[in-house]
């Protein structure tokens, strides 16, 4: 359990490293259990990272938006940055962990502040794009001032409860010292598979569309827990993104939280379906496209296909990428071939060094492939 917390914090943040659509890690827990030096400082320190601290409630507004200047020169008005973002910015952003603290506890103005930085990095007139971002604070029956997030900060977030094992610590007690941190990094590469990620969920909203979004009626009925994670074509953006994360990290086990901690109940409703889907190993078919009879339900095979594509973007070689193509070959030669293009994107985009650009199976998707760019060459 707490080693889930520590993975899934270090793979929210390494995430953001790669692609500014990941959302902002968000921890939530009880005062004393170890949230900043059980877990943000360490991470932080094992991924290699600087580590900015924000004691949100010392904070303004004007901390987060800037301090406006006359720019007489220009004849403009310029927001001039706080001394802790330029020196982020100065430094490279992707050299930064940002993290704010008691995000709740700061007062409205302030959250909103924050939360322009967790959309798109921007603090003042400088833009902080490739820093990782990370918040905490205290249940809202709990926190010192009562306080709360509200649904779009929590909507642009990985909400993570965070109550470690309580036997882990009391062990780690024993030895007169604390375990090193020692996270899973993301593979290289591993943005590949948001594609193919994104293809699954697309299947499973497709026929269960009344999942896309919580309706306003529902948000607003949920009262002191509107905060709390809700599916909306953002979250499910993140759940996808994270996915694709865990997948190619081999570290599955924390689906289930990716999915609480972004959409909530319906991304267990996801995970639920793509299990029951049943469709086996995707390597029987990257092997031998031949291995097993296609399944005859649409939304399977493209669940399929998707799986394939997923798996070879993970371990690419010249030679698991041709046997893709003859995949979706096989898929198109038994009248399938309106799936099988669904495919052609990801696998085109998964493209390795050393490639067969002229293969068979390839060749008979070629119209589509070229519609990726990929023939002009490396």
């Amino acid at each position: 359990m707490s080693k889930n917390l520590i993975d899934l914090t270090a793979l929210g943040l390494q995430a953001q490293f790669a692609t500014a659509k990941a959302p902002t890690v968000l921890l939530v827990g009880q005062a004393g259990v170890g949230k900043n030096k059980g877990c943000v400082e360490p991470v932080a320190e094992a991924l290699g990272k600087a580590l900015v601290t924000l004691p949100a409630p010392r904070y303004e507004a004007s901390d987060f938006n800037g301090y406006p200047a006359p720019d007489f020169q220009n004849g403009v008005m310029r927001m001039l940055p706080p001394d802790w973002a330029k020196t982020v910015s100065d430094n490279g952003p992707k050299n930064f962990v940002i993290f704010v603290d008691e995000l709740a506890d700061a007062d409205s103005k302030t959250q909103a502040a924050c939360h322009g930085m967790f959309q798109d990095g921007s603090v003042a007139d400088l833009n902080l794009e490739g820093a990782a971002f990370i918040a905490n604070m205290n249940p809202p029956e709990i926190a010192t001032t009562g306080g709360t997030i509200s649904h779009p900060i929590s909507n642009r977030s990985l909400v993570i409860q965070y109550s470690p094992d309580q036997s882990w610590i009391a062990q780690q007690m024993t030895t007169g010292s604390w375990d090193s941190i020692k996270p899973k990094t993301l593979p290289d590469g591993w943005e590949s598979g948001i594609k193919a990620s994104m293809m699954m969920v697309g299947t499973f909203l497709s026929r269960f569309s009344h999942h896309l979004r919580i309706s306003p009626e529902d948000l607003i009925a949920r009262g002191e827990d509107i905060w709390k994670p809700a599916n909306t074509d953002r979250s499910w953006e993140h759940f996808w993104i994270l996915r694709a994360a865990a997948i190619a990290s081999n570290q599955q086990h924390l689906m289930l939280d990716i999915a609480q901690g972004t959409v909530g109940a319906p991304g267990l409703e996801f995970l639920t379906w793509e299990r029951d889907l049943d469709l086996g190993d995707p390597e029987d078919f990257i092997q031998n496209p031949h291995a097993r009879p296609l399944p005859e339900e649409d939304d399977k095979l493209f669940a399929l296909v998707s799986m394939v594509a997923s798996a070879i973007a993970q371990n690419n070689t010249p030679a698991r990428w041709d046997n893709g193509w003859k995949f979706l070959q096989v898929c198109k030669q038994q009248n399938r071939g309106d799936l099988a293009i669904m495919g052609v994107h990801a696998l085109a985009k998964s493209r390795p060094k050393g490639a067969n650009m002229q293969s068979p199976a390839l060749m008979e998707f070629a119209s589509f492939v070229r519609q990726t760019g990929i023939f002009g060459g490396e």
